[in-house]
C-alpha cells in the first residue's frame, strides 16, 4: 500500500514538473490524428477526380478517321480503364494505411489519459469518454462507405475494361449475353476483391499492418 501510494506521489510530481512537455505531447497527437482524417479525405477525393477525369477525357476525344483502328482504341481503354481499377488498389491501401494512423494517435493519446488518470487515483475517469478506441475496421463509419465507394468505382472501372478488351478481339460476338454475363461477373469479382482487400488490410492479425491500439498494461 505505501509503495503504491508513493508511487502516485511520483506520477503525481511528474505530470507538475513537465505539464508543458504533456501539452506539447497531447497537442501533437491530436494534429496526427487531424491530419490523418484530412488525408483519406484527400486521397479518396483524388481518385474520383482522376477517374472523372478520364471519363471527361475519353468522351472529348476526337480521332480523325484513318488515323488509328477502332479495334486499337478498344485495346488503349481497355487498358486505360484497367490502370483506373489498379489505382483503386493503391487507394484502399492509403486508405487502410491512413486509418492505421489514427489509431495509433489514439492508442497514444489513450496512454496519456491512462498515466493521468493513475496518477489521480482515477478521480478524474469519468472526464474522459473515449478510453478505448475504436475497433480497426469499423462498419458504417465514414472511413467504411468511403472505401465501399471506391471498390465500387474500381469494380466497374474494371468491367468496362474487360468489355473492351471483349471489342478488340471479337468484333461482332455472336453471344451477346455470355458476354454481358462475363462482364457483369468480372464488375462483381472486382468490387469484392478490391472490398476484402481494403478489409485484410486492417483485419489481419499479423504483418507490418497489424498495430496494437490498446493502452499498456499497468
Amino acid at each position: 500500500m505505501a509503495q503504491d501510494k508513493r508511487l502516485k506521489k511520483e506520477q503525481q510530481k511528474a505530470i507538475q514538473d513537465n505539464q508543458e512537455v504533456l501539452a506539447a505531447e497531447l497537442t501533437y497527437i491530436g494534429q496526427t490524428a487531424f491530419q490523418a482524417n484530412e488525408d483519406r479525405q484527400r486521397v479518396g477525393q483524388f481518385f474520383f477526380i482522376s477517374f472523372g477525369s478520364f471519363i471527361a477525357a475519353i468522351l472529348s476525344l476526337q480521332i480523325e478517321e484513318n488515323t488509328i483502328s477502332q479495334q486499337n482504341i478498344f485495346f488503349i481503354l481497355g487498358f486505360v480503364f484497367l490502370f483506373v481499377a489498379i489505382f483503386g488498389v493503391i487507394t484502399l491501401l492509403q486508405l487502410a494505411r491512413l486509418r492505421q494512423a489514427w489509431l495509433e494517435s489514439v492508442a497514444a493519446m489513450n496512454t496519456l489519459k491512462t498515466f493521468i488518470i493513475d496518477a489521480n487515483n482515477k478521480s478524474i475517469e469519468g472526464a474522459f469518454d473515449w478510453l478505448k478506441p475504436p475497433g480497426t475496421y469499423k462498419k458504417w463509419s465514414v472511413g467504411y462507405f468511403q472505401a465501399i465507394e471506391v471498390s465500387l468505382v474500381a469494380g466497374v472501372a474494371f468491367g468496362t475494361s474487360v468489355a473492351f478488351f471483349f471489342l478488340t478481339f471479337n468484333e461482332s460476338p455472336d453471344h451477346f449475353y455470355v458476354t454481358l454475363g462475363a462482364i457483369i461477373a468480372s464488375v462483381s469479382i472486382s468490387f469484392l476483391f478490391h472490398y476484402f482487400f481494403y478489409k485484410g488490410q486492417l483485419t489481419s492479425p499479423s504483418g507490418p499492418q497489424a498495430i496494437d491500439v490498446e493502452p499498456p498494461e499497468k
